[in-house]
This record gives C-alpha cells, sequence and structure tokens, in this order.
C-alpha cells in the first residue's frame, strides 16, 4: 500500500495548469511590463520547489517571498537546477540580515527609512550599490515609507547613497473590487509621489490590479492569487484554472432514522431517514470547521452536504441522494474540485480563497501532474 492509499484524503497540484494560468497574465500585460510570480507561504501552500521550479520553466524570471528563510529555501531549490532568478523579499531587512542577503543575492523591499540606511552602509561598503526595491504606503498603512518618510527622503536623497533602486513599488488595498475608487486614488497618488522620486521603473499591480488595466501595471506585476486559480476580481469570470483537486476517503457509511443527530454538540438533526458518510480528514488538516453544516462535497455531479461540526479528523457527508455503489468505504468524494472551486469553499467557509489554500494540511497525500 502506497502513501495515497494510506492517505484520508489526497491533494492533486496541477503544475500545468498553473503554468497556464501565468501565461494568462503574462497575456494581459501592457508591452514591456514583466509578470513576477509570488510564492510565499509555500507558494500558497502548494509546496515552493515544485511550483517555483515549474513557474521558472514557464519563463518566470522574478519571484517574490515575504521572508529571508523562504528566499534562501527558494534560492538553494533553484540553483540545485541551474536556475538563477531575481528573488525579493517583500518584509524588508531585519537588523543584522545584510550578509546574508548579500550572501544568497537576495533584494530587499526597503520599506523604512530605518530599512534604507542600513542597506545604504551596506552598500557602501560592499564594491558595487546594493540593489532594492523602495516601497511606497499610499493606502494599506501597513509596510512601506509614509508620508513623514517619504518627505525625509527626497528631501535627503543622500540617505539612499549605495543603493541602486530597481524599482519603487506600493500596493493596491481594494483592487478586488474593481468599482472601489480608492484604486484610482492610490494609482493616482502613485503617479505623483514617483514624480518627487528618482527616475527608477514602478511596480503597483498584484493579481486583482492586473484586471484593473494597463494604467495598473507600470514595469512590473506580482500576482500570487490568480497563479493558484483563484478569481482575482469579485463576481467576476476570468480564465483562471482549477489548479488543485482535494478529495477525502469514505472510511465509514450508516443509515440512520428520521431525527438522529450527528457529530459534536448535536448541531445537526435529520430530517428523514439519511445514509451518512464518514471522511479523513478535518481542522487538523487545515479543512475550516466553519464548513460544518453549511459547506458539501460532490461524488460525481451531486451535492453532498457536510451535516454536523467538523472534527479534528473526521467530517461526516449526507449521501442519501447518491447510488450506494458509488460511495461505498474506499471511495472518494470531492472536497475541491470541478464543481466546488477554491473560491466556492472559501465562502462556505466564511473566509478567502488565500486562506483555504495557506490552510492545506501536511497529512494529505500530495500528487503532482506536470
Amino acid at each position: 500500500m502506497d502513501s495515497a492509499e494510506r492517505a484520508g484524503a489526497v491533494l492533486t497540484v496541477d503544475l500545468n495548469v498553473l503554468a497556464e494560468n501565468y501565461a494568462y497574465l503574462k497575456s494581459q500585460l501592457a508591452d514591456g511590463c514583466v509578470c513576477s510570480a509570488v510564492v510565499k507561504s509555500d507558494a500558497y501552500g502548494l509546496g515552493m520547489a515544485p511550483v517555483a521550479g515549474r513557474l521558472a520553466e514557464a519563463g518566470c524570471e522574478v519571484f517574490f517571498v515575504a521572508l529571508l528563510d523562504e528566499a534562501i529555501g527558494l534560492r538553494s531549490t533553484l540553483e540545485e537546477r541551474d536556475i538563477y532568478p531575481k528573488i525579493y523579499v517583500f518584509n524588508g531587512i531585519s537588523e543584522g540580515s545584510e550578509n546574508d542577503l548579500g550572501r544568497y543575492k537576495i533584494t530587499p523591499v526597503l520599506n523604512s527609512i530605518s530599512e534604507i540606511e542600513r542597506w545604504s552602509i551596506f552598500g557602501k561598503n560592499s564594491s558595487d550599490p546594493c540593489e532594492a526595491i523602495i516601497n511606497i504606503d499610499t493606502g494599506m498603512s501597513r509596510l512601506g515609507l509614509d508620508s513623514n518618510e517619504l518627505d525625509f527622503l527626497v528631501e535627503n536623497p543622500e540617505t539612499a547613497t549605495g543603493i541602486a533602486v530597481s524599482h519603487f513599488m506600493s500596493h493596491l488595498a481594494c483592487a478586488d473590487e474593481r468599482s472601489d475608487k480608492m484604486n484610482q486614488e492610490q494609482r493616482q497618488l502613485f503617479d505623483k509621489i514617483r514624480q518627487r522620486l528618482p527616475r527608477a521603473r514602478s511596480s503597483l499591480a498584484n493579481s486583482a490590479g492586473i484586471f484593473l488595466g494597463s494604467d495598473f501595471h507600470y514595469d512590473l506585476v506580482r500576482p500570487g492569487a490568480a497563479i493558484y486559480g483563484l478569481q482575482p476580481i469579485k463576481n467576476e469570470s476570468n480564465n483562471i484554472g482549477q489548479v488543485i483537486n482535494l478529495k477525502g476517503k469514505i472510511i465509514q457509511t450508516r443509515v440512520v432514522d428520521t431525527n438522529s443527530t450527528v457529530g459534536y454538540g448535536a448541531t445537526y438533526k435529520t430530517a428523514r431517514k439519511s445514509r451518512l458518510a464518514t471522511v479523513a480528514l478535518g481542522y487538523g488538516d487545515g479543512y475550516f470547521r466553519t464548513l460544518g453544516n453549511s459547506g458539501c462535497g460532490y461524488i460525481g455531479t451531486t451535492r453532498v452536504p457536510i451535516v454536523g461540526r467538523i472534527s479534528m479528523d473526521l467530517v461526516t457527508f449526507d449521501i442519501t441522494d447518491v447510488p450506494d455503489a458509488q460511495c461505498g468505504p474506499g471511495t472518494y468524494i470531492d472536497i475541491i474540485g470541478p464543481n466546488n472551486s477554491v473560491d466556492d469553499v472559501a465562502t462556505d467557509a466564511g473566509t478567502i480563497g488565500y486562506e483555504i489554500l495557506t490552510a492545506l494540511g501536511a497529512r494529505y497525500s500530495r500528487n503532482y501532474i506536470g
């Protein structure tokens, strides 16, 4: 018996669809704009090494991660395949990390004057200026230079001596809402700020920002979610393919009478004589507890609702409407699949697709296609 047969659930990641999504995003860009790939948080839960490797094969030459350790791991993984992309770290530089950034040829995104000052010192002590992106806050109030720090940088340009600024960047707060006026407000503010700064390339758009139009593309876009199969704009459908399939194994079925209770807390009571299937996955695998009594799976094209609460290792489905021959012990229910996308599961769970992906558990048997 192999690991897939032993596992309670099997996660299949289609790297070919992932590469097609990347190619589709590139096709939407203005001429000359570079399409990077954001692979932070273990490539949104799908596996840094196989995902980044496939994206590199698809022509991606620029990657973004959040943490320095992610960048070092990515550098090592790709160097084993003789791939040497540009790697940027969103979360800036912590004190004392400068040597590691230099050793592994990692480029930081600088988010404050203090980070610019530290990187400047490192650059002035190096043989050549050290590359960086400088991040400007235009409305997120999260990372990036605020208005006071921006004024300081404009008035004291020597602060960045020793730094080769590859891009000025900012980040959109509401790009997934096409009609939100903040999108244009941020873009216009970013343009005004760029006029005050030395000439350099620029970057603003995430996945959703790509679909707001070429005015948002600038020189570099930074898609993440759409590469992994999430729809970038709310209430719109683009040619983004479903990258993952998750199927859970039925380990027991039973027939229960009307008014039988199911699961912890007895939160569900059957309204009819019902056939139930218990499947071997739960919140210990990252399957959200909020899906209890609200989520579903599919057997073929038949929707099978979750009944009762999600347990750590188990979840129960009502399979009454499915022929017995299709849903015995050892058969599978599609948890995420062609009829139930990541975004659909997220809606049922009261969250977003990003959280569904990054919560995918370590106990799944993982199968990579492509």
